[in-house]
């Protein structure tokens, strides 16, 4: 464990097609962030947007990174700049990374040695595996 959270891990969770008006993606991120934090843990959130913030939320910390608009989608963005995107995982030093769908490049850990668990698909499994606590 790095240290950042006593007794807990910084989770860091990369998540694309994230909107403030996205729904149960969000939404689910939001309630296993929530829960993180209240067994002790230290989430952050990872999601693309037009611009960067750095913003405390009652689900932990959510930043946003520039991500590149997909055509059609009505603003769905992407993280696409994977050297960006590395530098911060880096800064982070997570203790857990955790991808929230199938589209969370799995290009996120290689080399870092930080435990990065599959997830099945989406955020709903993802709130299954926590609830069964599997890491």
């Amino acid at each position: 464990m790095n240290g950042h959270a006593p007794g807990g891990l910084r989770i860091v969770r990369p998540a694309n097609f994230v909107t403030p008006a996205s729904g149960g993606l969000r939404t689910a991120l939001d309630e296993l962030g929530r829960g993180y934090r209240a067994a002790g843990h230290e989430p952050v959130l990872i999601v693309p947007g037009a611009t960067s913030s750095d913003v405390g939320t009652p689900q932990g910390r959510v930043l946003t990174l520039p991500g590149t608009e997909l055509p059609g989608t009505g603003g769905y963005r992407v993280l696409a700049d994977r050297g960006r995107l590395r530098r911060l995982l880096e800064a982070l030093r997570p203790d857990r990374l955790e991808g929230s769908d199938r589209t969370t490049p799995r290009w996120r850990a290689n080399g870092s040695g930080t435990p990065a668990p599959a997830r099945a698909g989406t955020a709903r499994d993802t709130v299954r595996f926590a609830a069964l606590g599997t890491r």
